[in-house]
């Protein structure tokens, strides 16, 4: 049986490699509709996987302008939620590089996988800082106070 922390690296492995080559329906069938970013106090959400996808064009096209050469998503912490075998919450880190370099310094995240149909899919994503120089698609929805509040405290991602 996979672990947690197995199942979490290989859904961002095989995420980050279908975003870097812009394979990005597959990318889409990664994850649950809606799908909700929070990136700071503002919200992505895509209804769909057509807006999802024109989210991951967003974010790969300002990778190519930062001359990113690598993007890579390392688990940090993970764990099946308690009492439910079927939903995996977890943290990691994401690597920008350039060359041998950060081309934008690393950033936390976390997602929230479902298993779905024996599938593993991200239900909701929560950018811990906001990245300067990503772009995640438009329109960002502005949170308000306590709605923010509840994205960064209430949810466990």
């Amino acid at each position: 049986m996979q672990t947690a922390w197995d199942i979490y690296q290989d859904h961002l492995d095989v995420t980050s490699r279908a975003l870097w080559a812009r394979d990005y329906g597959t990318a889409a069938e990664l994850v649950q509709y809606p799908h909700e970013v929070v990136i700071g106090d503002s919200l992505a959400r895509s209804e769909d996987p057509a807006k999802m996808i024109e989210r991951l064009r967003a974010l790969r096209e300002s990778l190519e302008n930062l001359a990113a050469t690598a993007y890579h998503r390392l688990a940090k912490q993970v764990d099946f939620a308690p009492d439910n075998p079927d939903t995996i919450l977890g943290e990691h880190e994401v690597y920008v590089l350039r060359g041998a370099t950060y081309a934008i310094t690393p950033y936390r995240t976390s997602n929230i996988l479902d298993r779905i149909d024996g599938r593993w899919l991200c239900r909701r994503s929560r950018i811990h800082e906001t990245p300067r120089g990503l772009h995640y698609g438009t329109p960002l929805i502005k949170l308000s106070a306590p709605d923010a509040a509840d994205a960064r405290n209430g949810d466990p991602t």
